[in-house]
């Protein structure tokens, strides 16, 4: 009875608060009624990313005189490409009523939402494709690398399948039936937008991520030099052919810095060092506030004790389905393949070897935590030799152990062990760390392979200062910060929680906070953003 009281409240709560955003929407947004063309957006459920898109769709509907047209971008990812007879009824329905997420979209003046269908003509051209694509891509790096019209998908395609199969798979085997099926499924939804594209006015694209199949449309989109932004509660990015990743930015930190006056550099390594100092004391901030669990935390752990004169390593694990290719093309193909090499490497040594996974992740992340935990345990039955460490254990505990290095792709233990006077051997040239010199990064797989065969010698020549941790740090956390459209998104996550921005409070929390002073302030951000050249939203534009 309990249950059902609570069940009934929240409903309540939750239809209260999104009618009440979605009059607030009618008041305050009326997107260009021309129809020069399409702002094509994708439709997703993120309530913080609603709020984000209702400015910017506006804004450009109104730049280009166009009209605002949503698509289901998760089609393949979380839901089938192709509808059945019940699917299609409930997104009839769900759309001709206004029903949750579909009265969000249109109380900003979105015109139609619409899910993908391939035509007849779109399979013919996707049988063509898939033939080429059976003949030619037969190892893991020539998918990643795998194109369609000269545009880049097969990292796209790659990690959608990783997240759609994590808990069956932690890598690819191409010729897997399931794979191949996939696969095809997948260049039909290209070849449809890439036909959508042809005969459709497009002026610009608002995806929530630039990964998965999500990103589809942008590449289309950056193939045809039509603008295409990457917008959520939290980020504003404007994606170019040079840099089709959302948090590409890093690639430019040290130019930018460099640009920079004296007093907003010393300011900014200032509060970084504090940051820092505050993160290495277990204290959690909205820098990094996905994370619920600080691994700085005290936490006492049973003491490990091997032999203090061997070289100590640690693998530092990464989540085998999100995403490897974030930030672009890795050494590896994907994570696993990463630690079935070092696993291989191991044995070739005479060192201490650990290995550690994440800190449990909170709520429905946490199957993605029980999926990396148990692909790790399947992989040390044929590595024995390789220590695995309580997901609890602490940094600080492993530092105790007398670690001499991490290993990692580009998480961010890379700026976190230097901090405290451990270097980290990433995996990938695209990593965001990568113009620093606190930890090695090895450009191919043989440069790997010797600086770990030859660590104490690499360690004696690294030389760092803090200065440059501080500056990465600033870089990535606090001169591209995330109030772009929250006057204070530290303040958001401090009242809501980070996983509570998702859902229906934060309609709640912008109503309350919301004025007009500030409803035209959003419009002058995105103005002064799209006008400035700059790849991602920073403090410079606020």
């Amino acid at each position: 009875m309990i249950n059902l009281f609570l069940i009934l409240k929240n409903f309540l709560y939750d239809y209260k608060i999104r009618n009440r955003f979605i009059n607030h929407n009618n008041i305050y947004f009326n997107p260009c009624k021309k129809d020069k063309g399409i702002i094509l957006i994708e439709f997703h459920s993120f309530c913080s990313g609603h709020i984000g898109l209702s400015y910017l769709s506006n804004y450009l509907s109104e730049k280009y005189k166009s009209k605002i047209i949503a698509y289901n971008g998760w089609a393949l990812l979380f839901h089938s490409l192709k509808q059945n007879f019940i699917s299609k009824i409930k997104f009839y329905v769900a759309k001709s009523l206004n029903l949750k997420t579909f009265g969000i979209y249109k109380s900003f003046g979105t015109k139609n939402i619409f899910h993908p269908k391939i035509s007849y003509i779109d399979s013919l051209e996707a049988k063509k494709e898939f033939k080429k694509f059976l003949k030619n891509i037969n190892t893991l790096k020539k998918l990643e690398n795998y194109k369609i019209k000269n545009i880049l998908v097969g990292d796209l395609l790659y990690d959608t399948y990783l997240k759609k199969k994590y808990s069956l798979i932690p890598t690819i085997n191409l010729k897997n039936k399931d794979f191949i099926d996939f696969s095809y499924d997948f260049i039909s939804l290209v070849i449809f937008w890439i036909n959508y594209f042809k005969n459709n006015r497009v002026k610009s694209v608002v995806t929530s991520h630039s990964i998965y199949s999500l990103a589809i449309t942008s590449r289309i989109a950056l193939s045809k030099s039509i603008p295409a932004f990457v917008c959520t509660g939290e980020h504003l990015t404007k994606l170019n052919k040079k840099n089709i990743y959302q948090f590409g930015e890093f690639h430019n930190y040290k130019r930018i810095f460099n640009k920079l006056n004296k007093l907003k550099k010393k300011e900014g390594l200032k509060i970084a060092k504090y940051r820092i100092e505050e993160r290495l004391k277990g204290k959690l901030h909205s820098d990094t506030s996905y994370i619920s669990n600080s691994s700085f935390k005290k936490i006492k752990i049973k003491k490990i004790n091997k032999n203090k004169k061997k070289t100590k390593i640690l693998i530092a694990t990464h989540n085998f389905a999100d995403a490897p290719h974030l930030y672009g093309n890795n050494l590896f193909t994907d994570f696993y393949q990463w630690i079935l090499f070092l696993g291989k490497i191991s044995k070739l040594t005479d060192y201490d070897w650990y290995i550690k996974t994440h800190t449990p992740f909170p709520g429905r992340w946490k199957k993605y935590s029980d999926h990396e935990k148990l692909v790790v345990n399947k992989f040390l039955k044929s590595h024995k030799n390789i220590n695995l460490l309580s997901n609890k254990i602490t940094h600080q505990e492993i530092l105790n152990m007398g670690i001499d290095t991490v290993l990692t792709v580009y998480g961010t233990i890379g700026f976190e062990f230097p901090a405290l006077g451990i270097p980290a051997i990433t995996s990938s040239k695209n990593n965001p760390q990568i113009h620093y010199n606190f930890n090695f990064h090895p450009k191919n797989i043989n440069d790997l392979k010797k600086i770990i065969f030859n660590l104490q010698k690499y360690k004696k020549k690294i030389s760092y200062s803090k200065i440059q941790i501080y500056e990465y740090y600033f870089m990535k956390y606090i001169y591209f910060n995330k109030n772009w459209l929250f006057e204070d998104y530290d303040k958001l996550i401090k009242n809501l929680g980070y996983h509570e921005q998702f859902h229906n409070k934060v309609y709640d929390y912008w109503l309350k906070n919301w004025s007009n002073y500030k409803h035209k302030k959003v419009y002058l951000r995105i103005n002064r953003f799209n006008n400035s050249g700059h790849f991602a939203f920073n403090s410079e534009l606020e």
